[in-house]
């Protein structure tokens, strides 16, 4: 199967997903704890303690000013982390890819001699 243009991106990116998509639930604890650290490092500031001061409900102190505060060191991390997991899914898939092929075409070559072992490698290692 022989691929060109646009259909060979969308193969790449159809390959890529999985990975992707393993490497980034790994990481969603750690973003977790971060927001959760964040959040109760905000609930102690100040202007917190004035918004209860003045009267204001709690739902809206967390949604309208503690949220918002919270979310900076958790969207810095999930922003610095995107550039490791799309990295990480490139280098994994690719040398994945490039061991079987190199696997594969091994085994091809040595299965013009008929030895035992070169038969069980040719079964073992072929690309489905």
């Amino acid at each position: 199967m022989d691929l060109t243009g646009s259909a060979h991106v969308a193969d790449v990116l159809k390959h890529l997903a999985l990975p992707w998509f393993v490497l980034t639930i790994s990481s969603i604890g750690s973003y977790a704890l971060i927001m959760r650290n964040s959040l109760i490092a905000v609930m102690n500031d100040p202007f917190v303690t004035t918004a209860r001061a003045k009267g204001v409900r709690r739902k809206q102190i967390l949604w309208r000013h503690v949220v918002p505060n919270a979310l900076l060191p958790t969207f810095t991390l999930v922003l610095l982390s995107l550039g490791f997991i799309f990295g990480g899914v490139i280098g994994v898939e690719f040398s994945v890819l490039l061991s079987r092929t190199r696997l594969a075409h091994g085994a091809r070559r040595s299965n013009r001699r008929t030895t035992p072992c070169s038969r069980a490698c040719s079964c073992c290692f072929r690309p489905w």
